[in-house]
């Protein structure tokens, strides 16, 4: 059955299935040893304020990220002549 997936951010299950660790050991948490194993297979995340890695759904689907648009500053005439 396939599932699909939604958010912009792999969940908890997603992440364990992803990393196949579940649980903690040798004195590391699960979250610890997750953060190891995808920085050993070179998946981009960020590490939220609890320890928890956060893995985007693009860094895994290899999509490109959508570039947030920037504005143009506003300079005025003055400084920019």
């Amino acid at each position: 059955m396939l599932v699909q997936a939604s958010g912009l951010f792999l969940n908890k299950s997603e992440l364990v299935e992803l990393t196949g660790v579940s649980i903690g050991r040798r004195g590391l948490s699960r979250e610890e040893l997750q953060c190891a194993w995808l920085r050993s297979v070179g998946i981009a995340f960020w590490v939220n304020a609890r320890g928890a890695p956060v893995v985007t759904r693009s860094a895994i689907e290899g999509r490109k990220a959508e570039a947030a648009s920037i504005k143009p500053v506003w300079v005025p005439r003055v400084i920019s002549s």
